[in-house]
């Protein structure tokens, strides 16, 4: 295996021009690998003594994790001064002390830098670690070795760029400096806010070199909604490519956010997570859904009751106008008894001081989040039991009425299984009609699943739709999967055995550095698509 270094050297797409090498004004900052993380410290220096450049940063790539990623270009070459300068290393210390972080998490970003300045200095730091602890292929968590400098250095670059638009990132842990900037900044706790200007969240997982594409990334908490969602300015979040295998919560007060749209792409996510999820914004505007499309660990997957997506989608019904719904439920599950009962009570006096400090984070999360929240019970999945629902389906649209597009498998609405898959042991409904199950005020229409002329019953529902498509439907210009068959949202449909060619692949647009004055079409900094 050749290491990132190695992989990035022969990567024809990693050089950049002389005449271009230098430049400091960035369109997209990336903190991934760890020559990412070696120019940091050289970046925020030219910002603190030259705000402008700063300010031309919209967007924000970060994984701290610092694995091996061979596929991802170089940064540009910055022009450091040859020696350390002493004035700039206190502007940037002060800036540090002025966040207004808990004396540990601050203790712990200026550990960080007085270790860097050390470096900078080229003094001892520390005993090198054994060969036995050294990490292979590369992998270095931290950078030279310094505890919490990947953190440390991201939290001060986002605090130096206000004109944050665009925040991409993974695996940000809740207890690091990064995560806490992140959530105490989230809830106003800070003498300073940042990220003002922040709209779309972006959670997608780059794998690394020592991940599998194949699989599913984990989700186990809802922390990273905590870092973000009360932002003024925020309006979305997406995820992509995730499970969540084992989660360790999935409470999350309703309606305590603004954020208006919400992705979910390619998931394996249970119904409790995504429920939960679509309950956080006050007001849901766009809501898009796709399952499958990747590996579990496991070889299950999960379960996602047609009664919880319907009842969260109810919640939305006045103010929803686009509905992207390409997902495959099933039967009811167990539904949890109390609010009281959350992040497994009966075994905090086992868990370790980190574990209950990663608890205490979240309750004081929730605490807060609780003071805006009236909407009674936390939990998702609190099923409508008076509400009729075919089986399989997630029950009438139509009093949707702000619903203007809709994308979804046409199972859902009748109750049975489109997916192609054991079709003879589903019987669509016999009490709904499609024509009455649909939004009132549609502009746009399109079915996933339906095959024309393979069940006689869906076909004479789709005919009476568009016989009677003006009188019922005066705004719907265009339907779409009625002559042709649509299976779903590409690299999302499946039968029971899925061929690894047919594996959904993570792109991976908009991970590279950008140059303010470079087109989005150079090679050299943003291709749009990486070297491979």
């Amino acid at each position: 295996m050749a290491s990132l270094g190695s992989a990035a050297r022969h990567d024809p797409a990693s050089s950049i021009a002389p005449a271009q090498a230098g430049s400091w004004s960035f369109k997209r900052i990336r903190m991934v690998t760890s020559q990412d993380f070696l120019m940091a410290y050289t970046l925020i220096a030219e910002y603190i003594q030259h705000p402008e450049r700063a300010q031309c940063v919209e967007e924000f790539v970060v994984d701290t994790r610092c694995l091996p990623f061979p596929r991802l270009n170089k940064p540009p070459i910055l022009t450091a001064a040859a020696t350390f300068d002493e004035r700039t290393h206190d502007m940037i210390i002060q800036l540090a002390e002025e966040l207004g972080l808990p004396r540990d998490t601050s203790n712990d970003i200026l550990r960080a830098l007085e270790l860097k300045k050390d470096e900078l200095n080229r003094k001892v730091v520390d005993k090198p670690e054994p060969p036995a602890k050294r990490a292979r292929f590369g992998f270095r968590p931290e950078l030279g070795g310094i505890p919490n400098y990947n953190s440390a250095v991201t939290v001060l670059l986002i605090a130096l760029c206000p004109n944050i638009t665009t925040l991409r990132f993974h695996q940000i842990d809740i207890e690091t400096p990064l995560g806490q900037f992140l959530v105490l900044n989230n809830y106003g706790q800070l003498p300073k806010p940042f990220l003002l200007k922040l709209k779309h969240v972006q959670h997608h997982p780059v794998t690394g070199f020592l991940e599998d594409s194949r699989f599913y990334a984990y989700l186990r908490t809802l922390d990273d909604f905590r870092y973000v969602h009360r932002l003024p300015a925020v309006q979305s979040f997406s995820l992509e490519g995730f499970e969540d295998y084992q989660p360790d919560e999935t409470e999350f007060p309703r309606k305590t956010s603004g954020i208006t749209k919400i992705t979910i792409s390619h998931s394996d996510m249970s119904g409790e997570m995504i429920g939960s999820i679509m309950l956080i914004p006050k007001k849901l505007r766009e809501f898009s859904l796709s399952t499958y499309g990747l590996m579990n660990t496991d070889g299950g997957t999960s379960v996602i009751d047609r009664r919880t997506i319907a009842t969260c989608l109810r919640e939305h019904r006045d103010c929803l106008k686009l509905l992207d719904l390409d997902a495959v439920v099933s039967g009811s599950h167990a539904y949890h008894d109390s609010d009281e009962e959350c992040f497994h009570s009966s075994e905090k006096d086992e868990e370790s001081s980190d574990t209950q400090a990663v608890i205490g984070t979240r309750e004081w999360c929730l605490q807060q989040d609780k003071k805006d929240c009236s909407q009674g019970r936390l939990w998702a999945d609190e099923p409508a039991n008076s509400r009729e629902y075919p089986p399989r389906g997630i029950g009438s649209l139509n009093e949707f009425t702000a619903l203007t597009h809709l994308s979804i498998r046409i199972g859902l609405l009748l109750g049975y299984n489109d997916t192609g898959v054991s079709l003879a042991r589903n019987q669509t409904s016999t009490t709904h009609k499609l024509i009455d199950l649909l939004p009132p005020n549609l502009e746009f229409l399109c079915f996933y699943g339906y095959r024309k002329g393979e069940r006689p019953e869906v076909d004479e529902q789709v005919q009476e739709l568009r016989y009677n498509r003006v009188e019922r439907f005066p705004n719907l210009s265009e339907i779409q999967g009625v002559d042709e068959h649509i299976p779903g949202v590409p690299g999302s449909f499946r039968g029971d055995n899925i061929r690894e060619e047919d594996l959904w692949v993570r792109p991976r647009e908009g991970f590279d550095w950008l140059e303010v004055s470079t087109p989005s079409t150079s090679p050299a900094h943003d291709s749009g698509k990486t070297a491979t």
